[in-house]
């Protein structure tokens, strides 16, 4: 049973290779990787020799995507977007980037036979999606993982731009965005804001959640130094929440986006149904007109270099209007 069970477990690399190999008698370069010089990459999944100049990038993460584009970079082939509108391919931010890019499936859904067929000599994903797909796309090109998504914006960005030969950019990225980040907090300050309490919350069809520090956008309120409800102040993603527990929501700022892909209209509903009922109308954003609606996509699904800079001038838009603006 036990070797029955194993040998179930290696089919579908089996099956890839017998794919492979059709591809290889079709074109004798590919994944042919002998004649590159390469360099060894330290990842969550072990150590992995990839080209020192890769050409024909695939990338698993739609934060990793983001993390390519910023480096000038345009992939091969990549995920789709998890958009807020299901006939969108990309996020509406990177889809003039990104146009005319194979896709080869969603996160959790990887396609490896058309991963195979863009011939990649470097495939970027993520141990939280396609952990059990490791020795599959491994027996197609170098693949080189990220560990998962939550608060790792630097350590992700840093760990794509190694793998891409891009060190020393990536950091560029990371000290523009320590720069961009002190700036804003800087004249926030100088405005009162950061004295005050912010939230982040998400509504869906049914149901709602508020934010903690590990999540994309809450970690950059807190990096702002924006100060964070007690309950929300933790370091830990979301809590979900009940409308018994609208207390729970108190704050003096509220940023809120709304997830519903499936079915927009119940979502736009079910939204109004929370900021329109009586315990909400308490809480103090309410009270002093400092609620303001963002872009779901970008403050909740990419958690990438190119968001977090939209995130960031998102919140300069919304508190200090008419103010002249950070570039980029």
């Amino acid at each position: 049973m036990d070797i029955l069970q194993h040998f179930k477990r290696l089919m579908p690399v089996f099956g890839l290779a017998v794919f492979l190999s059709g591809c290889s008698s079709q074109d004798s370069d590919v994944l042919d990787t002998t004649s590159v010089n390469t360099r060894t990459i330290h990842h969550v999944m072990g150590a992995t020799d990839v080209p020192e100049n890769p050409r024909r990038i695939v990338v698993l993460s739609v934060e990793a995507t983001e993390t390519l584009l910023a480096l000038g970079i345009k992939p091969v082939g990549a995920v789709r977007s998890e958009t807020a509108n299901p006939s969108d391919t990309w996020f509406a931010h990177i889809r003039d980037d990104m146009e005319g890019t194979p896709v080869v499936g969603q996160e959790t859904q990887i396609n490896l036979e058309a991963v195979a067929s863009l011939q990649p000599d470097l495939i970027i994903g993520i141990k939280a999606r396609q952990e059990a797909l490791y020795p599959q796309l491994s027996a197609i090109a170098p693949t080189v993982f990220t560990d998962q998504f939550q608060g790792r914006l630097r350590e992700n960005l840093s760990q794509v731009s190694a793998a891409v030969g891009r060190e020393q950019e990536g950091q560029d990225i990371l000290t523009d965005l320590d720069h961009r980040i002190e700036r804003l907090s800087s004249r926030l300050d100088d405005a009162g804001f950061l004295e005050q309490e912010v939230g982040v919350y998400r509504f869906q069809v049914t149901g709602a959640r508020y934010y903690y520090n590990t999540s994309f956008a809450a970690g950059l309120i807190k990096e702002l130094g924006f100060a964070r409800p007690e309950l929300h102040d933790k370091d830990d993603f979301a809590e979900p929440l009940t409308m018994e527990r609208i207390p729970e929501a108190d704050a003096d700022i509220q940023f809120y986006f709304t997830f519903a892909a499936a079915d927009p209209e119940s979502g736009v509903e079910n939204t109004n149904n929370w900021l329109s009922h009586p315990l909400w109308q308490e809480l103090r954003a309410h009270q002093k007109g400092q609620i303001y609606q963002m872009d779901n996509d970008i403050w909740n699904k990419s958690y990438g270099i190119l968001s977090g800079r939209k995130v960031l001038q998102n919140i300069e838009d919304a508190l200090l209007p008419g103010q002249e603006k950070q570039e980029g």
